[in-house]
């Protein structure tokens, strides 16, 4: 059997379609949308009105979206701590809004559903080689039979065309249901999986330990019961696997996954020393290879 997991390298391999997913063009995006929902998300934790000004100071065009989302999270969280106790209800409430306004960042611009495209030789050579194909994205258009699985949601199975979309858990908050103006697809950001980088709450925390009891975690009309499950399960157990268009900044529990399977290789774009460093940061070591070459097998 052979395997394979996909990140969204793979997508930037056709840049000429998929431009809209490179990194400056979702900065723009994130921050349009930033501002459409700032008075949302200090009111969501119970702050009185605050000053965006400062936090756009903090955020670069070149950071990725979980960066730019976790400057957000930090933001505010450094902001509730300095009148009160930071609590889980407020870290539930900031990943679910900030998941909505990331997720739309990427895939939604000027009243268009943005779905990426790979070109037929990637498409080919992975269906012809592959037993099970993994993926990081939440969108593989491309998978016409089914095969692909989705570690981190299928966004398809909420959106076909453009729509708007809101979050599901806060769509039983009184103050989020007066913000949205219009009709959305509501979205379960336990299923569709967007975690914001910081250190205060995890995908462990959000997704694997599910929602229980625990200190600092208060009644709420927008809580929900949630038992959790295992993201990453799929890939325990596997001989062999094959990373490609794989970032491997910001989600460590997937890289220790990576690293417990004996047979792995890893696709760098041009031998990149900098992510082959971050790798190695993991004790990942020797199997390395330039991206380029994916093809030629």
């Amino acid at each position: 059997m052979e395997n394979i997991l996909i990140g969204n390298g793979l997508n930037l391999t056709n840049y000429n379609e998929n431009s809209f997913l490179s990194a400056h063009n979702i900065y723009d995006r994130f921050i349009e949308n930033l501002n459409k929902y700032w008075i949302i998300i200090y009111e969501l934790v119970h702050l009185e009105k605050l000053n965006i000004e400062p936090l756009m100071q903090e955020l670069d065009f070149n950071d990725g979206i979980e960066i730019l989302a976790g400057k957000v999270f930090q933001y505010i969280y450094n902001k509730i701590e300095l009148k009160r106790k930071f609590s889980w209800n407020d870290s539930y409430r900031l990943i679910e809004i900030l998941g909505e306004i990331s997720i739309k960042s990427i895939f939604f611009c000027e009243n268009n559903f943005l779905i990426p495209k790979i070109s037929d030789e990637y498409k080919n050579k992975i269906e012809r080689t592959y037993d099970n194909i993994f993926t990081l994205n939440y969108i593989e258009d491309w998978d016409n039979n089914g095969k692909v699985k989705y570690l981190h949601g299928n966004l398809k199975k909420y959106v076909k065309i453009y729509s708007d979309i809101g979050s599901m858990l806060l769509s039983n908050n009184k103050k989020y249901v007066n913000f949205k103006e219009t009709e959305y697809e509501k979205i379960d950001f336990k299923d569709i999986v967007f975690m914001p980088t910081n250190s205060i709450v995890d995908k462990y925390n959000y997704i694997v330990q599910g929602l229980c009891p625990r200190d600092n975690l208060y009644p709420a009309e927008d809580l929900v019961p949630y038992a959790g499950r295992d993201i990453y399960k799929d890939l325990d157990n596997l001989d062999n696997i094959e990373v490609f268009g794989m970032s491997p900044y910001g989600d460590e529990t997937i890289i220790n996954k990576i690293k417990k399977i004996k047979n792995k290789k890893i696709y760098v774009y041009n031998l990149n020393k900098f992510e082959i460093d971050e790798w190695k940061k993991y004790g990942i070591e020797n199997c390395f290879v330039d991206s380029k070459i994916f093809l030629d097998n």
